[in-house]
């Protein structure tokens, strides 16, 4: 059980839950969410001290998300899947789209450092649809991007991703690794950018989840090459094993 402390609009249908528990979760898994005599949804966690979620309002469930009052006790389980390893002198790069910010904040946090800041690639249709980039830019090199030219960069975020790739010399993108989450069009135009540039091992993504058990078993997350995003990714990298 878990109880909110607040639950922060961020426009009409995007809202941001913290709650009073911290969690011990590593960067790149993600958790179940229940709401008794509503449902349960995966999410990936915002942050793990204090939990924090990031919710799309989208349906049934995560309207009721975005219904919650502070003090209300709901229910995570978890983590599931499998942790981000980059390698220990990787440059990491994250893009994200949406809630995706919340699968690639930690990773950021986490594997940056300040003598080799991790850089976020954050995008969004206007302004408003912005959260969480004072934090963002507070442990890593934040790159905004909105489609309406309202905040940050003016068009697709990778375009302005694949305007910092280009002024790399080839040993700086060597060292690279992406982490893509976001929309699949999103993902699937990000990683057309990085590989122009760099191999495909060096390229995870996280597209939307559509696991049901998080345990492997009941196989509606598995991929065309049999890989289960519950508990290969939900990073998977784009060059299958």
């Amino acid at each position: 059980p878990v109880t909110v402390v607040s639950n922060d609009t961020v426009c009409e249908d995007i809202t941001v839950l913290t709650f009073k528990e911290r969690l011990n979760i590593q960067a790149g898994e993600y958790v179940f969410v229940w709401i008794p005599g509503v449902g349960e949804k995966p999410f990936s966690c915002l942050t793990d001290d204090p939990l924090r979620l990031a919710v799309i309002d989208v349906g049934t469930f995560t309207n009721a998300c975005y219904g919650l009052q502070p003090g209300a006790e709901i229910y995570v389980r978890g983590p599931y899947g499998t942790p981000v390893q980059p390698p220990e002198d990787a440059k990491i790069i994250c893009v994200a789209g949406g809630t995706g910010l919340a699968a690639v904040y930690q990773i950021a946090r986490d594997f940056g450092s300040d003598d080799n800041p991790a850089e976020i690639f954050a995008g969004a249709r206007s302004a408003n649809r912005l959260y969480f980039v004072d934090e963002c830019e507070a442990v890593a090199r934040v790159t905004v991007a909105t489609d309406d030219g309202s905040a940050g960069v003016h068009g697709r975020v990778t375009e302005a991703l694949e305007h910092r790739l280009a002024a790399m010399d080839a040993a700086e993108r060597e060292n690279l690794m992406f982490y893509n989450c976001g929309p699949a069009p999103m993902i699937h135009a990000a990683e057309a950018v990085q590989r122009k540039y760099c191999r495909g091992e060096q390229i995870y993504s996280a597209i939307d989840y559509v696991t049901k058990c998080g345990v492997g078993i009941c196989g509606a997350c598995a991929s065309p090459d049999g890989r289960r995003i519950c508990m290969d990714g939900p990073f998977i990298n784009i060059e299958p094993p």
